[in-house]
């Protein structure tokens, strides 16, 4: 986590307008280093084994989570090794379309639109969506002139149907959108499916299995998918140590002076998952 701060991905992220989040609470999500860096070196090990395929020369390949931090915010690096300035973090408020915003729905939700660049192509399908053509619909007037009114009037709009309703009204008014998913619909999501997004494994305590994130590509005929679930905390350490040369009695040391055996911070996720796993064996694992 410490290298997404390093390599610049925090800094950019939060919205500037939220007191909290820019007092030092930056937001990162869990794998944003370790993901695309593991791409990077499959990608690396792949290409390594090509030139030697096609030249006869072995290589290494080497790649670090640093490096891939950079790499991940690409463009915005880009336009700071021309500038020497910090890219601003994104403004919901600050950002000038309305036709590339999320919106809040009355139900709570959100729906995002996101218009390709020929902005005037579409600003007529959305005001007429939304009952504003007739005031708001010349372009070329209007676009160039919006101001906060504007966009405080279209919330309020947005915000007297539900995200199901206005689903509908985009899809009819052939608008680019999505709603903003949560992570349990985009599982169940049938695009999700057709994607291959999602992947079952094997799982001892499961007989049908336990549902994991697929790997992120494909390859049509060939067995490419998760080979099975991640081991529990602390599932193959006496297995290792046994293999380094330590005897039972020497593991039954560790273990008892809590050297080695996982204990979970009390609370924690993986407490919680403990207690999943174990009642699932209590009950014969259905």
């Amino acid at each position: 986590m410490a290298v997404v701060a390093l390599g610049g991905v925090m800094g950019l992220m939060g919205d500037p307008e939220d007191k909290l989040m820019r007092a030092g609470n930056e937001s990162y999500r869990t794998g944003m280093g370790d993901l695309p860096t593991a791409l990077a070196l499959t990608s690396a090990i792949l290409s390594g084994l090509h030139l030697r395929e096609k030249s006869g020369r072995g290589c290494e390949v080497e790649t670090s989570l640093l490096r891939n931090a950079g790499f991940v915010i690409g463009c915005d690096m880009s336009v700071a090794m021309v500038d020497n300035k910090q890219p601003a973090p994104m403004s919901r408020e600050a950002f000038g379309s309305p036709l590339v915003r999320a919106y809040l729905c009355q139900d709570g939700r959100k729906i995002f639109y996101c218009q390709p660049i020929s902005w005037e192509k579409y600003w007529g399908r959305f005001t007429t969506m939304i009952g504003k053509n007739e005031e708001w619909g010349g372009f070329k007037n209007v676009f160039p002139a919006l101001n906060e009114e504007v966009h405080t009037e279209i919330e309020a709009i947005m915000a007297t149907k539900t995200l199901a309703e206005w689903t509908d009204l985009s899809a009819q008014a052939e608008l680019t959108f999505a709603p903003v998913a949560t992570l349990p619909e985009y599982i169940a999501s049938e695009q999700a499916q057709a994607a291959g997004a999602i992947a079952t494994v094997p799982h001892p305590l499961y007989s049908e299995g336990v549902k994991v994130p697929n790997t992120p590509f494909g390859m049509p005929g060939e067995d490419v998918v998760p080979r099975g679930p991640a081991p529990e905390p602390g599932e193959h350490t006496a297995e290792v140590l046994a293999a380094a040369g330590y005897s039972e009695e020497e593991l039954a040391t560790f273990e008892a002076a809590g050297v080695t055996g996982h204990r979970p911070f009390p609370g924690s996720a993986l407490e919680k998952w403990g207690n999943v796993m174990r009642a699932a064996t209590d009950g014969g694992g259905d």
